[in-house]
């Protein structure tokens, strides 16, 4: 069972690093030259990268301990356990929808 949620893991890490990898020449086209181009963009590069290691360490740090809590609740819940994972994905995203504006939007936004 542990087995399984830590191949889990590993899969999603590598998906989330590949799909990443694969989308940042994209990412990296459209802010500094589309943006650029119209007048949008103020971000510099290390800015740019900065944000991308926050927003990886944010996945790894939440999404990891999320992803392996649905997963222990799929295998706990039996044939009922969709009712659990509601219950989950409900009392998640009201933490997460609370947190957000309060400690994670200032890792990435200045407000005064």
């Amino acid at each position: 069972e542990d087995d399984e949620i830590k191949i889990s893991l590993v899969f999603l890490l590598l998906e989330v690093l590949s799909s990443t990898l694969m989308s940042l020449p994209f990412e990296i086209y459209s802010t500094f030259r589309i943006e650029k181009k119209h007048g949008f963009n103020k971000t510099t590069p290390h800015l740019f990268l900065t944000d991308k290691i926050k927003t990886l360490g944010l996945t790894a740090a939440i999404g990891g301990p999320a992803a392996a809590a649905v997963l222990k609740l799929i295998r706990w819940g039996g044939d009922r356990f969709y009712i659990y994972l509601w219950a989950f994905t409900f009392l998640f995203t009201s933490f997460m929808m609370t947190i957000l504006p309060t400690f994670i939007m200032p890792l990435f936004n200045k407000y005064e």
